[in-house]
């Protein structure tokens, strides 16, 4: 998983932040974080299968 991808699963999905928290943390567009919870979400369902509902 590319390290971009890592750290939206992290800041996203475990320390549970919201998309204007991410953007401001990573001073990124919004669109881009978007696009980036959605490529990691993607890559996380491979991963992990159909077993988990990410």
């Amino acid at each position: 998983m590319r390290q971009e991808w890592k750290e939206m699963a992290v800041l996203y999905f475990l320390e549970q932040r919201t998309i204007p928290e991410i953007c401001e943390m990573l001073e990124i567009p919004g669109t881009v974080c978007r696009s980036r919870i959605y490529r990691t979400r993607m890559c996380l369902k491979k991963i992990l299968g159909p077993k988990y509902d990410i």
